[in-house]
Protein backbone atom coordinates (compact mmCIF):
# COMPACT_ATOMS: atom_id res chain seq x y z
CA UNK A 1 0.00 0.00 0.00
CA UNK A 2 1.42 3.31 -1.18
CA UNK A 3 2.49 5.73 2.06
CA UNK A 4 -0.59 8.21 1.20
CA UNK A 5 -2.60 5.42 1.52
CA UNK A 6 -1.16 4.19 4.79
CA UNK A 7 -1.97 7.63 6.09
CA UNK A 8 -4.93 8.35 4.55
CA UNK A 9 -6.38 5.05 6.08
CA UNK A 10 -4.95 5.86 9.68
CA UNK A 11 -6.83 8.73 9.90
CA UNK A 12 -9.60 7.49 8.45
CA UNK A 13 -9.74 5.10 10.84
CA UNK A 14 -8.99 7.63 13.94
CA UNK A 15 -12.07 9.53 12.57
CA UNK A 16 -13.95 6.68 12.24
CA UNK A 17 -13.29 5.08 15.77
CA UNK A 18 -13.58 8.53 17.34
CA UNK A 19 -10.07 9.18 18.62
CA UNK A 20 -10.35 12.50 16.14
CA UNK A 21 -13.52 14.59 16.86
CA UNK A 22 -15.54 16.78 14.97
CA UNK A 23 -13.61 20.15 14.15
CA UNK A 24 -10.41 18.54 15.29
CA UNK A 25 -7.46 19.86 13.60
CA UNK A 26 -5.19 18.05 11.94
CA UNK A 27 -1.20 19.22 12.02
CA UNK A 28 0.27 21.34 8.96
CA UNK A 29 1.23 18.68 6.16
CA UNK A 30 4.74 20.20 6.58
CA UNK A 31 4.81 19.04 10.58
CA UNK A 32 3.08 16.16 9.52
CA UNK A 33 5.69 14.62 6.96
CA UNK A 34 8.47 15.59 9.21
CA UNK A 35 7.61 13.53 11.80
CA UNK A 36 6.80 10.42 9.53
CA UNK A 37 10.14 10.82 7.69
CA UNK A 38 7.92 11.31 3.93
CA UNK A 39 7.35 14.09 1.73
CA UNK A 40 5.10 16.98 2.26
CA UNK A 41 3.09 15.94 -1.68
CA UNK A 42 2.46 12.39 0.41
CA UNK A 43 1.06 14.30 3.09
CA UNK A 44 -1.17 16.69 1.05
CA UNK A 45 -2.70 13.75 -1.33
CA UNK A 46 -3.56 12.02 1.39
CA UNK A 47 -5.24 15.03 3.27
CA UNK A 48 -6.36 16.29 -0.44
CA UNK A 49 -8.19 12.36 -0.64
CA UNK A 50 -9.66 12.46 2.45
CA UNK A 51 -11.32 16.10 2.13
CA UNK A 52 -12.84 14.68 -1.25
CA UNK A 53 -14.32 11.77 0.63
CA UNK A 54 -15.66 14.62 3.23
CA UNK A 55 -13.78 13.38 6.46
CA UNK A 56 -12.07 16.63 6.28
CA UNK A 57 -12.46 20.56 5.47
CA UNK A 58 -9.89 23.12 3.90
CA UNK A 59 -10.70 26.11 6.04
CA UNK A 60 -6.69 27.49 4.73
CA UNK A 61 -3.64 26.06 3.40
CA UNK A 62 -2.51 25.32 7.10
CA UNK A 63 -5.76 24.28 8.73
CA UNK A 64 -7.67 20.54 7.95
CA UNK A 65 -10.32 20.18 10.32
CA UNK A 66 -11.93 17.12 11.29
CA UNK A 67 -15.20 16.60 9.50
CA UNK A 68 -18.49 15.36 11.04
CA UNK A 69 -18.96 12.00 9.62
CA UNK A 70 -22.36 10.62 9.59
CA UNK A 71 -22.41 6.14 9.89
Amino acid sequence: MSLHRQIEAAIRTGIRAGRLRSGTSLPPTRTLAAGLGVSRGVVVEAYQQLAAEGYLTSRSPRAHPVQRVQE
